[in-house]
């Protein structure tokens, strides 16, 4: 497939990829996601070793369209999470070993920010697979109803999206820590 007949989505992540990883912008990252719109992609290697992988229908547009734009109920939550593991399963990306997963996108800033860092303070943070856990279980609970777990998380269908991707990525893959860069 040539670069042209790539999406935009696909475009833009090759060339987020390219330039973050190859030059040293990504830090120690072994892989890039970009959460697009209609589907994700994993981008893992350097230079002329890019591979990258298609998650179908795992962007954050096609999964929050699916919960008319706010947060899911718990059973659309539970097929959207269904539908990411075999979008992720589909793809021959292997496991990480606890590697660096690098996002930059629409909602680094709001991963700062619950990280308790603002974007004027910091541009980058290295947040641990167990934070974004317990972040997507505050969101399940919060879907539950739980007010308390409510707190601190955006209530946008887009983040909620982004967030399970994330999620299901450092679950699947292995990934021991998210690098977000705003």
């Amino acid at each position: 497939m040539q670069f042209s007949e790539l999406s935009l989505d696909h475009r833009t992540a090759l060339e987020q990829a390219s330039r973050l990883l190859d030059d040293g912008q990504g830090h120690e990252a072994d892989a890039l996601l970009h959460v697009g719109v209609e589907q994700s992609i994993i981008v893992t290697g350097k230079g002329a070793a890019l591979e990258s992988f298609v998650l179908v229908g795992a962007g954050a547009d096609a999964l929050a369209r699916r919960w008319r734009g706010g947060w899911p109920d718990a059973g659309r939550m539970e097929q959207a999470i269904a539908d990411v593991e075999d979008s992720i399963m589909a793809t021959p990306a292997k496991p990480a070993g606890g590697g660096i997963l690098l996002y930059h996108g629409s909602c680094a800033a709001q991963m700062l920010a619950m990280t308790g860092l603002s974007t004027e303070d910091q541009q980058t943070a290295a947040i641990p697979r167990e934070h974004i856990e317990l972040w997507f279980g505050d969101l399940a609970a919060a879907i539950e109803g739980s007010v308390t777990a409510r707190r601190g998380l955006p209530e946008d269908g887009q983040f909620a999206a982004t967030l399970l991707v994330m999620r299901e990525c450092m679950h699947h893959l292995d990934y021991g820590t998210l690098l977000t860069m705003s």
